[in-house]
């Protein structure tokens, strides 16, 4: 019956936070309609009559998809060769092409196996400045250019190569573009075409490329180029911001402000009601557990509101998101089981001798604390939080991808093992949380899984990859069940050292506060009396006591 109740209630809760988001997405905005969702600011290209005539064809041409996309090139007047290829294996991101240069020459010999031709070739050189490059373009047979995998290291979405070392005074042959500073943002979107084109009368061969908007809200193509000697950016379009004319005269409506009006109603009518509602229900009705689940989204929700009022473009949705998840879930948890450990009534062990075995003890267990709060509600809070904490270390790892363009590598699922899953599994033995064991064992379960593909892989033979993947999950599994029998065994001692933990840092917290308020009481009240150590010492104990 108590889950009967709890179910209704939050499903209470979710049915007035439907309907305070109905209001906004339907009321506000342009002519109290939502008919300009489907909106968007369209990039067009500028007068394509002062292109070179070689590409004005390309620049007119507005598809977006290029079915081939060289991944190397030949400089004719240096001998180099540019292409792509995989990273060494002790670096962060081994499974990512990188860029490497080769000086070759074809030279005569007599050797008839060869035909009289041999092709000799210097030792590669990396560079692991570059990320995936794509898109080879030759300028002049001197130069080449490229696409770079900009989110990956930082650098913008195109780079160069000067094999003669001293483009600009600068001994590094990879050189990046300038661009303006209000073309900033610019710098890291996804580039699917590129072409050379010489401009006259000066023939200089320019660079051409396209790339998509990054904006939720904008469509269409982007043209810019750059020169080869100043290696500075000229933008070739321009954003038409589109216009709604109601049947009462002309106005303007800016997408960006439709967002940001909904985002704000969509707080106030949506997710600050669910919040206050949710914290009044698990006041009044202390039974009811999925209160702690509503709060922990309903804070979510707000943040999410929060951050679309602000960038209503979601530029940078990903990153903020996959951080708020790890940040709002780590602390959350944190509280969560800290409340459970001090007032939820849990039987400690701290008076038993934690090394003697239970049936020898002669000690009686230490009876359960007194319970000042309902655990339930708490239980369900730290359940939705640790979920949030492994999504946002699973999405920032970049775990579920398997392509070789990602991050999927071991050190990310060690970090994700040692900052998520096992933090996770200490807490959840400590508060008796079935929920959380069981995701702990769902994080070591991938784990192994990673592990026995990683094996396969790269340390055996094809005809052995299938046994070798079957012997390591056998394995684990029988790992798995020892230390869920381990854990369960010593939860009383676990449970002991955590408490003891957040009992520690409750102590140093609460005398920081007492400093603090010591030392603003000194400077308001007694700015020229001198007061003794000793003394003051006393009585921050005292206050620390009381």
């Amino acid at each position: 019956m108590a889950t009967i109740q709890s179910l209704l209630y939050g499903l209470g809760v979710i049915a007035l936070g439907v309907t305070g988001f109905f209001l906004p997405i339907n009321l506000m905005g342009c002519n109290g309609s939502d008919d300009t969702g489907t909106e968007y600011s369209q990039w067009k290209v500028d007068d394509i009559s002062s292109f070179p005539s070689s590409i004005q064809e390309w620049a007119r041409d507005d598809y977006q998809e290029v079915q081939q996309r060289p991944s190397y090139c030949y400089l004719n007047q240096t001998g180099t060769t540019l292409f792509a290829g995989h990273g060494q294996r002790d670096q962060t991101s081994p499974s990512w092409n990188i860029l490497y240069s080769v000086e070759t020459t074809t030279t005569t010999t007599t050797n008839p196996s060869t035909d009289g031709n041999s092709f000799w070739g210097a030792a590669p050189v990396p560079y692991d400045t570059v990320t995936e490059p794509e898109l080879f373009t030759t300028l002049n047979n001197e130069a080449a250019c490229f696409t770079n995998l900009a989110w990956s290291n930082g650098r913008p979405a195109v780079g160069c190569y000067y094999p003669n070392n001293n483009h600009n005074n600068n001994n590094d042959p990879i050189q990046w573009p300038q661009y303006p500073t209000k073309m900033a943002h610019m710098r890291v979107n996804d580039v699917y075409t590129m072409v050379a084109a010489a401009r006259s009368p000066r023939h200089e061969e320019l660079l051409y490329w396209k790339q998509l908007p990054r904006g939720r809200r904008e469509r269409g193509t982007i043209v810019l180029s750059m020169s080869v000697k100043t290696m500075n950016v000229v933008l070739h379009s321009h954003r038409e911001t589109p216009h709604h004319n109601d049947d009462h005269g002309d106005s303007s409506c800016d997408p960006r402000r439709d967002a940001r009006q909904k985002a704000i109603g969509s707080l106030f009518l949506t997710a600050l009601p669910m919040l206050l509602t949710s914290l009044y229900v698990w006041k009044a009705k202390q039974q009811v557990s999925s209160m702690g689940v509503l709060v922990y989204g309903s804070l979510t929700l707000a943040f999410t509101c929060i951050y679309a009022a602000v960038d209503p473009d979601m530029y940078r949705a990903e990153t903020v998101f996959q951080w708020w998840l790890i940040g709002s879930g780590s602390i959350v948890l944190l509280l969560s089981v800290r409340t459970l450990l001090l007032y939820g009534g849990l039987a400690n062990n701290n008076n038993n001798n934690s090394t003697t075995p239970r049936r020898h003890s002669t000690l009686p267990p230490t009876p359960p604390s007194q319970r000042w709060i309902v655990p339930g509600p708490f239980h369900w809070c730290a359940s939705a939080s640790a979920l949030a904490l492994l999504l946002g270390l699973i999405v920032a790892l970049d775990l579920l991808c398997t392509t070789t363009t990602c991050g999927n590598v071991p050190s990310h699922w060690f970090v994700f093992s040692i900052a998520g899953v096992i933090p996770v599994a200490l807490l959840g033995t400590a508060v008796n949380n079935l929920f959380l064991m069981l995701l702990a064992a769902a994080g070591f379960f991938a784990d192994a899984v990673r592990f026995a593909a990683f094996l396969s892989d790269n340390a055996a033979p094809n005809d052995l990859q299938v046994p070798i993947v079957f012997v390591v999950l056998s394995i684990s599994g029988v790992l798995l069940g020892w230390l869920g029998m381990l854990l369960s065994r010593q939860r009383r001692r676990i449970q002991s050292r955590i408490t003891m933990l957040f009992q520690m840092l409750d102590r140093v917290v609460f005398y920081l506060i007492v400093c603090c308020r010591r030392s603003s009481r000194t400077s308001a009240n007694q700015p020229d009396d001198e007061v003794s150590p000793t003394d003051s010492h006393e009585e921050m104990e005292d206050e620390i006591e009381t």
